[in-house]
């Protein structure tokens, strides 16, 4: 079962998400796969003020940057957390671990018609694309490995201002998911100010 938990910045969805969760499990342990990678000082921050909140808790961390599916068919708890999309596809698309680095991932049913211009922007986009396609295809794969999965992503859809065509790229990549996990799950709730508003379920 898949439970979808969206939001902006500092909205609450991460403490929502959690206490979603727990009480899905009760007294079980669950699984809280966490996807931010301690690259700067303010990740290192976010970091620890998520280990802070979480302490005392039933989750078990599990530190799993990218390809997440690959938890899927191991020993496991029944419930899980996933925290979040948004830095996921960010480490599958700009990191040396990530998708990214794999020297042919543009299926050739994707990339059909760009055989001509592989190294040029149409290629890439196509590339990005398919990385946030699988993506998409590890989580909603993960999900069916638990009982109950809670999947966090981040709302970044509101500004107006044009960013540079990866940034783009990735916003668009994150829309994809955004949408093929609303489509999976069985709930879809979005954190607005602190206030969970049901948008699916």
């Amino acid at each position: 079962m898949l439970k979808l938990v969206i939001g902006g910045s500092a909205s609450g969805k991460s403490e929502y998400a959690e206490e979603l969760i727990i009480s899905l499990a009760g007294d079980e342990n669950i699984d809280y796969i966490a996807t931010m990678k301690a690259y700067d000082e303010e990740s290192v921050k976010r970091i620890d003020a998520h280990r802070i909140r979480r302490f005392g808790k039933s989750f078990v961390t599990m530190e799993k940057p990218v390809r997440v599916a690959e938890i899927a068919g191991q020993e496991h708890s029944r419930f899980g957390i996933l925290e979040c999309v948004s830095n996921l596809l960010a480490n599958e698309m700009f990191s040396d671990e990530g998708y990214s680095s794999e020297e042919d991932h543009c299926m050739d049913e994707k990339c059909s018609g760009n055989e001509g211009n592989r190294g040029k922007g149409s290629s890439g986009s196509a590339e990005k694309i398919n990385i946030a396609e699988k993506v998409a295809e590890d989580i909603i794969r993960l999900a069916e490995d638990y009982e109950a999965l809670v999947v966090v992503s981040n709302d970044i859809f509101q500004d107006s201002i044009i960013y540079d065509e990866s940034v783009e790229e990735y916003i668009r990549g994150l829309g994809m998911i955004n949408r093929s996990l609303a489509g999976r799950a069985e709930t879809v709730t979005e954190l607005v100010c602190g206030i969970p508003v049901e948008v699916k379920g």
